[in-house]
């Protein structure tokens, strides 16, 4: 089950906004409106025009993980996995809130789950139970991952190399029809060469 989301608590811009009112008044508007227009992009499908406002946003508040959560699961939609993966690797190193840590380890764990990389999803939705243990979601996914990497390792070898048994089984047995044949031919023309000599 796939559970991408935008972030929308931004707490953490208030409180640089009371620090440094006059240096970053103009900076925070500007990035309030580039982060609800790129929200509104996002809802409706315009993940293009959605990532460039949260650039745009980024760039003015690099260090801002609500932003950079964004920009993800974004990023995820247009199919850009390896940067939305790095993304959320960074806000994974970068923030210590316990609610933002679980939805960026269970949306990394869904984009793994995606690109079939269970063990590393195993983990990520692991690690996002770590930080909150009444996730439903995270909780089903880990369930499906563990169960699909179990079917995937206890699974019969490919039916190729039983088709190229089998084809080089074929190839012999046509191999030893052609050799029987011959030998009949042989015998044949013994038989027949005795009666005849050309010198």
């Amino acid at each position: 089950m796939t559970r991408l989301e935008l972030a929308t608590n931004y707490t953490f811009v208030l409180s640089l906004f009371v620090i440094t009112p006059l240096l970053l008044e103009g900076q925070s508007t500007k990035r309030s409106i580039d982060i609800e227009k790129a929200t509104q992009y996002y809802k409706t499908q315009q993940y293009l025009k959605a990532e460039h406002h949260y650039r745009l946003a980024l760039a003015l508040e690099p260090n801002n993980p609500m932003v950079r959560y964004n920009l993800a699961a974004t990023l995820y939609k247009q199919n850009a996995v390896t940067p939305a993966l790095e993304m959320y690797s960074t806000l994974i190193h970068a923030t210590k809130d316990n609610t933002l840590l679980s939805k960026a380890w269970y949306n990394k764990g869904v984009i793994l789950s995606a690109t079939g990389q269970l063990s590393e999803s195993i983990v990520a939705y692991k690690n996002a139970l770590r930080n909150n243990a009444t996730d439903v979601q995270a909780r089903e996914n880990l369930q499906k991952a563990l169960l699909e990497l179990k079917r995937k390792q206890n699974s019969p070898p490919s039916t190729q190399p039983k088709q190229s048994k089998a084809d080089q089984q074929l190839q012999q047995l046509q191999q030893k029809e052609m050799q029987v044949q011959q030998k009949v031919q042989q015998h044949k023309t013994k038989g027949a060469g005795a009666q005849t000599k050309d010198w």
